[in-house]
């Protein structure tokens, strides 16, 4: 691993002045998989107040400090600095009820939620990795660290956060790991929906998503169904169609998958993924069986876009974003025509 000169630097000023630093966390997971960090984070044994002393003559923003995290604005960029700590209880299901200053690097790592991401790296120690973490890159594969209960009865935010992380990297989610995600998803529902909204948008648009949505989202519905509850009615919701393979929930999750895939790249994405995630949640509803066995689904479209409205409002999305989401839903089922005449007919009535 290479560290970048802003990140070495403070490290050799905090053990300059006695105290031991370490990268920590998704710098040191990205940088072993060979893709360069957004972010560089470290962890140290100064407390706050050394760490202020160390830092006295920099530009710092101290927001953090109660929870042991001292930002130094660098030239290199922010870089946030937090004290070995361990946590107390979790009565929210989300916030530690208090924090406790530590001195050993292991006890830090201990209280992280993934092993891939419990590692620190020094330029002269080389890696601490007490979990197993770099195995567990190396064979792309997902695992708590300690007892996955406890990981994520202390925050439930981690499960969504794992099928982030499984969908991005490509990682299979070990079957403990798995077990307690399903057993802990009503947690859930304690999680501010900005919180959560956040997490699904990172799952549907991350680096590699386009490749995992179906696999992920299939293979964890239930959880999908705590973010969604109306997506309940659709698993399993046969659509009697000779034009589709798949139940209702199914077809929408591919169909993510297929909009994440060809939009890859564009400032498009997350909207049509997002949209097409939702765009046939109404079918259910709108159900009727023909004389011949077809499934139809008359209406659909409109009362699809209304469902979304709803469930976009209580996620707390943005207010642009939902409305060019229910847009696409609204439309989807507008026929294309690829002359110049029909395009400029539809640029007018339902805009770019």
């Amino acid at each position: 691993m290479q560290l970048p000169e802003h990140a070495a630097h403070a490290i050799r000023r905090l053990e300059r002045a006695g105290f031991e630093a370490w990268a920590v966390g998704g710098c040191v997971r990205d940088s072993l998989r060979g893709v360069e960090p957004h972010d560089w984070d470290l962890c140290t044994s100064a407390s706050p107040a050394e760490m202020q002393a160390v830092f006295a003559d920099a530009r710092v923003l101290t927001t953090g400090l109660r929870h042991g995290t001292l930002t130094v604005l660098t030239d290199g960029g922010p870089l946030e600095i937090t004290t070995y700590r361990t946590e107390g209880g979790y009565s929210d299901g989300r916030h530690p009820d208090g924090v406790r200053f530590v001195t050993d690097i292991r006890e830090d790592l201990a209280r992280r939620d993934f092993t891939v991401g419990a590692m620190a790296w020094h330029p002269e120690r080389g890696l601490c990795d007490p979990f197993g973490g770099q195995t567990d890159l190396k064979n792309g594969v997902l695992r708590a660290v300690g007892d996955a209960d406890t990981r994520f009865q202390e925050d439930a935010l981690r499960i969504l956060r794992g099928l982030r992380f499984s969908a991005s990297l490509g990682f299979e989610i070990e079957e403990n790991t798995a077990r307690a995600m399903h057993d802990t998803r009503e947690l859930l529902n304690k999680i501010s929906a900005e919180r959560v909204f956040s997490e699904l948008c990172g799952l549907l648009t991350g680096r590699n998503s386009h490749r995992n949505i179906f696999r992920v989202l299939t293979e964890f519905r239930d959880i999908a169904a705590v973010i969604i509850p109306e997506f309940r009615e659709c698993t399993g919701f046969v659509q009697h169609s000779r034009f589709h393979c798949f139940d209702v929930y199914e077809h929408c999750v591919m169909s993510a998958q297929k909009a994440a895939e060809i939009s890859a790249g564009s400032e498009c994405r997350l909207p049509l993924t997002l949209a097409m995630l939702l765009h046939d949640i109404g079918k259910p509803q709108r159900f009727t069986l023909g004389e011949d066995g077809e499934g139809h689904f008359y209406g659909h479209a409109a009362v699809s876009a209304d469902i979304a409205e709803d469930i976009l409002r209580r996620l707390k999305c943005s207010n642009a974003l939902r409305e060019r989401v229910c847009a696409i839903v609204r439309y989807h089922d507008v026929p294309l025509s690829d002359t110049d005449k029909s395009v400029r007919r539809l640029l007018r009535k339902y805009g770019l």
